[in-house]
């Protein structure tokens, strides 16, 4: 979706009139980047930033989430539809904060009842607007985390991929790698100011993107963390990104250790299989000496590894010899609780999810890790990813 669409998805639902009244009777609760307040007799529950756009909507069962790009997200399925038809979702939304206003005005805190308003006069292009400033932000789109980093506030500091040419990838393929510069950095921090007005606030941690921010040097990746928390400031969960230990300098221990200092607390690199020849067929380096040395670093420096894996992404003939060498890789590196391991069944460019057999060599892989790993072993469905607001 690019920045000059004017088209959200959202789920198939019907616009229905406002209803007369909403239940007075209210749950809310007032979070750090907002509030979030239901009825369980009205079914209806939604939950706002400090600057009044909702960010998840749930009415009559159905469950919406807003997306950093402008989309719509539900669980029983998404379409385009016209702006006409989104703005009367978004307006639906501020209808349902203006009646809570109306009944509760004595009964609600003066917090709640600012951020409630906030929502009802938010002008009609506010959502358009936002999607534009993302794209500022993110000029090649947050195209995946790792799972257990979804709630980060994602921080571009490249763009590309200093390999790209993994014939698996849908996200970097043939993209070109470079740094954002001075003058587009400032661009970029103005932009996430806007879409994130309360910084870390009701974020887990932050992310570095994208593809590689180990393509950096030790001095240039010090100096980014040092100005990132001091803008946003450093979540509990500290700093994370992806790296290539193929693709990027020389560093040592003590470099890590500084950098754990200033608050990074984990490294997920693409592993995807631990047999060499495979590795090769899809566009990695073969030689896996450089990822086993840089996981021990990084353990070394007190900072947690995470590893990529695929299924599904070669001829059902290789399986065993990938699960074989993959799995003793990993128990080779001996991870501790802190690691983890993301198996993620491969999907082709374009396809909606991945075939049946990537969940069952998943699964099989898995099954085998934990017994094998002290790491937490999870599924990665990276075709299922939104970045959320």
């Amino acid at each position: 979706m690019c920045a000059a669409c004017s088209l959200i998805v959202i789920c198939n639902v019907k616009f229905m009139p406002p209803s007369k009244s909403i239940n007075t009777k209210l749950l809310v609760r007032e979070l750090s980047d907002g509030i979030k307040f239901e009825s369980s007799v009205d079914d209806v529950s939604v939950r706002l930033s400090l600057r009044g756009e909702w960010n998840a909507f749930r009415k009559n069962g159905r469950f919406y989430r807003r997306c950093m790009d402008g989309r719509v997200i539900s669980s029983q399925g998404a379409l385009d539809f016209t702006q006409n038809e989104v703005q009367l979702f978004h307006g639906e939304i501020a209808n349902v904060c203006r009646q809570m206003l109306s009944k509760n005005c004595g009964s609600l805190s003066s917090h709640t009842a600012q951020i409630l308003e906030r929502c009802t006069k938010l002008p009609d292009h506010f959502y358009h607007q936002l999607q534009d400033v993302y794209f500022r932000a993110y000029p090649e789109g947050v195209p995946v985390l790792p799972p257990d980093r979804y709630r980060d506030l994602v921080i571009p500091i490249t763009m590309g991929c200093p390999n790209g040419q993994c014939s698996f990838c849908a996200f970097y393929r043939d993209k070109p790698f470079s740094l954002i510069e001075q003058n587009r950095w400032n661009e970029v921090v103005s932009s996430l100011e806007q879409l994130f007005p309360g910084g870390v606030a009701g974020r887990d941690g932050i992310f570095l993107g994208s593809a590689n921010a180990l393509a950096l040097s030790f001095v240039q990746l010090e100096s980014v963390i040092d100005r990132i928390v001091h803008l946003f400031g450093l979540p509990a969960r500290g700093v994370s990104c992806f790296g290539d230990a193929d693709r990027m300098g020389v560093r040592k221990v003590e470099q890590w250790q500084v950098l754990r200092d200033k608050g990074l607390v984990q490294v997920v690199l693409g592993l995807e299989t631990g047999a060499d020849v495979l590795r090769e067929r899809i566009g990695k380096s073969r030689r896996l000496e450089k990822t086993r040395g840089l996981a021990f670093q990084l353990k070394q420096a007190g900072v947690a590894v995470g590893l990529t894996v695929l299924t599904g992404f070669i001829g059902e003939e290789f399986f065993a010899a990938h699960k074989e060498a993959t799995c003793q890789f990993i128990q080779s590196l001996e991870l501790t609780a802190e690691d983890r391991v993301y198996i993620s069944p491969w999907f082709t460019d374009g396809a909606k999810e991945p075939e049946s057999r990537a969940y069952d060599e998943a699964h099989e892989i898995k099954r085998v890790l934990s017994g094998q790993t002290a790491a937490r072993v999870t599924a990665y469905s990276s075709h299922n990813f939104y970045y959320f607001s």
